[in-house]
């Protein structure tokens, strides 16, 4: 789970742990805009807003850039997952995942979206297709943190597209996330918030077990993450994922099979009051902090 040391973010959070939610949350949105705008009107004056987003064709935002690969090898997209939730001194990590059924030619839920919701909070997960469940690639994919957390808590929200990449021997492939305003991150506080939030898409390797080794969850082979704290609070910070990419070679003479997901989350921690010198030590350790994983 993603936790909070001292009430602010901290070093873990599992790797595993898919089935951990009941079916009962697994919620699919059919007005997640509806949602989260009521989420919005009922929240008092202050409040937090994450978002981390990918708007366009999945397999066209995300793609092997042919200019910079080459030999022989297949790209398919696996699966696709969300989750939300929320903890006190921890976010459980808490995906459930859905697959393409080859047999039907379509995606069990169209929405696929999962939620949690208090009063004046949501934190909402979801992936949608152009026209509907029979559309094999989502047209998008967004992670949403909104309203006033409780002194204390996490609230984090998650995407996952996961992806297999085989390589032949001596085969080299460049995988890219499109680079020019597909992938955006909004992030904005309010007067009397007080903690840190985090908007983070990367690039892994679901099959590697150390965690920190090349590709492992806690040293990604990409990665991306913008940070806010508050105090000082009332800030919006509107920016672009642009350098999402890695080159993946076989030097092997064996072919080479990769798990790769393509993460997006938003998370928000919402501190007990504290000295404001404190705070600083939050700001400063948190961005590491806030990412770290154990199997």
């Amino acid at each position: 789970m993603i936790a909070i040391a001292n009430l602010i973010p901290a070093a873990r959070h599992a790797v595993s742990g898919n089935k951990a939610k009941l079916m009962n949350r697994r919620l699919l949105l059919t007005g997640l805009a509806l949602a989260t705008s009521m989420a919005c009107h009922a929240a008092p004056a202050h409040a937090w807003e994450v978002r981390t987003e990918i708007d366009g064709l999945i397999d066209e935002a995300f793609y092997v850039d042919m200019g910079e690969s080459s030999g022989s090898w297949t790209f398919n997209l696996l699966s696709e997952g969300v989750y939300a939730d929320t903890g006190f001194g921890g976010i459980p990590v808490s995906f459930v995942f859905q697959e393409y059924d080859v047999d039907l030619g379509e995606w069990p839920n169209d929405p696929f979206a999962d939620q949690e919701v208090a009063p004046g909070i949501i934190a909402s997960a979801a992936i949608t297709k152009p026209t509907s469940n029979q559309d094999p690639f989502a047209n998008s994919a967004i992670a949403i943190v909104d309203g006033t957390i409780p002194a204390g808590f996490g609230y984090g929200a998650a995407f996952a597209f996961d992806w297999v990449l085989d390589l032949a021997p001596g085969s080299t492939v460049t995988l890219r996330l499109d680079p020019n305003q597909v992938a955006t991150s909004l992030m904005r506080s309010e007067p009397g918030d007080d903690g840190v939030a985090f908007s983070t898409i990367k690039l892994w390797n679901v099959d590697e077990q150390d965690g920190d080794a090349l590709g492992g969850v806690n040293n990604p082979y990409a990665e991306q993450q913008f940070f806010l704290s508050a105090p000082p609070a009332g800030a919006e910070l509107i920016n672009d994922f642009t350098n999402i990419n890695h080159v993946f070679t076989n030097t092997g003479l064996d072919p080479l099979t990769l798990t790769l997901r393509l993460e997006g989350n938003a998370l928000v921690f919402q501190a007990v009051p504290e000295p404001a010198s404190a705070l600083v030590l939050v700001a400063m350790g948190g961005l590491l902090l806030a990412r770290r994983r154990v199997i």
